[in-house]
């Protein structure tokens, strides 16, 4: 038997260039593809300097299948990383205005509150430019974000790279991904707590909102809940 083919380490960052820039937002969603509950995105930077963050400890959350390494995975991420956000959107707003769109929305909010938490190193003296930022998203879509450039007073559209299935290619890109899917886990067990007839009835605890046959079910026999996407599939 040949032996098992080692599965190469993640990449770092996009840009290794000599004149990257500062500050490399990578950033991933969890959960488009259900019919329940919100939608989440996350935002990562992770530290030029190897030795503060350990990029070997990364991967696609996808192949993440124990809830403790999720949660340790994302505390380390959460401590080591230059910065970090993650934002979400409710299923109604996803009913009004499309997944992609408030996927999209979730993913400008990180951006926004990554610049901002940059800016405050301008306070602390280090002073940063808006073209030291560029994004990496994992996907084939972008909405392009734009902010005002205070030193040519002109709208600048930061420069943004799609890269189908960079949670398994960019060692950024998979944190942002386990940050995305363990907040959103996380928002559903807590529910399902709170709610046991979301166990019950449409095994959310299990499926995590995805149409599995148990979910379908339940929505058949019971109806769909409040948090349940009125425009997707057997919800409508």
């Amino acid at each position: 038997m040949p032996p098992k083919k080692e599965t190469p380490p993640l990449l770092p960052f996009y840009d290794i260039s000599p004149t990257h820039p500062r500050w490399e937002i990578a950033l991933d969603e969890s959960g488009r593809g259900p019919m329940f509950g919100r939608v989440y995105a996350a935002a990562v930077v992770l530290p030029r300097d190897p030795a503060l963050f350990d990029t070997t400890l990364m991967k696609d959350s996808k192949k993440i299948h124990s809830k403790k390494k999720m949660k340790e995975l994302a505390e380390y991420i959460r401590a080591h990383a230059e910065y970090t956000s993650v934002h979400f959107q409710e299923a109604d707003t996803i009913d009004r205005v499309n997944i992609l769109q408030a996927d999209m929305m979730c993913m400008h909010d990180c951006i926004r509150e990554i610049l901002s938490k940059t800016a405050q190193s301008c306070i602390e003296g280090n002073t940063p430019s808006i073209k030291d930022v560029s994004l990496i998203i994992d996907g084939n879509y972008f909405k392009p974000y734009s902010v005002l450039d205070e030193s040519t007073e002109s709208m600048y559209m930061i420069p943004h790279t799609t890269i189908e299935q960079g949670d398994g290619k960019y060692a950024s890109i998979a944190a942002a991904s386990i940050l995305a899917k363990y907040e959103r886990d996380k928002y559903i067990e807590e529910l399902c707590e709170e709610y046991p007839e979301l166990k019950t009835r449409y095994s959310l605890h299990t499926n995590m909102g995805y149409g599995t046959a148990a979910h379908l079910k339940g929505i058949q026999e019971y109806g769909v809940t409040q948090w349940h996407r009125k425009s997707f599939g057997k919800c409508k």
